[in-house]
């Protein structure tokens, strides 16, 4: 299994070497990849779906509640937290429904107490 991991990771070091040769140091082929995608998606004037600005708007889009209810909003490490008013969530199937259409959007949500964790999927 160890054989198989070097050689996996030879083969993402050198996929990234084709797709991104001006890149001098190779530490983390993962993280530098997206990093690369990013940069690529903002020359072309596309933003990344784990932005602030695209993650609000899939949010704002997807969540099927009154518009005062939105206490509070943060966005950290592409993670968009959503504290709302405890009249928001009510109900077991208020929340069952928010959770719902905010995956139907192809958001990944998570509920505890009043705020809502919303990634990018």
């Amino acid at each position: 299994m160890l054989r198989e991991e070097r050689a996996l990771r030879a083969q993402i070091a050198a996929d990234f070497r084709q797709v991104f040769p001006r890149v001098p140091v190779l530490l983390d082929p993962t993280k530098q990849m997206r990093q690369g995608v990013a940069e690529l998606r903002a020359a072309a004037g596309a933003a990344d779906p784990r932005d602030f600005l695209p993650l609000a708007a899939s949010f704002a889009r997807a969540f099927p509640g009154e518009t005062d209810i939105v206490r509070k909003l943060e966005f950290r490490d592409q993670v968009l937290r959503v504290e709302l008013e405890p009249r928001a969530l009510e109900s077991a199937t208020k929340r069952s429904l928010v959770l719902e259409q905010l995956n139907t959007a192809g958001l990944a949500a998570s509920l505890s107490e009043n705020t809502l964790t919303v990634r990018a999927r």
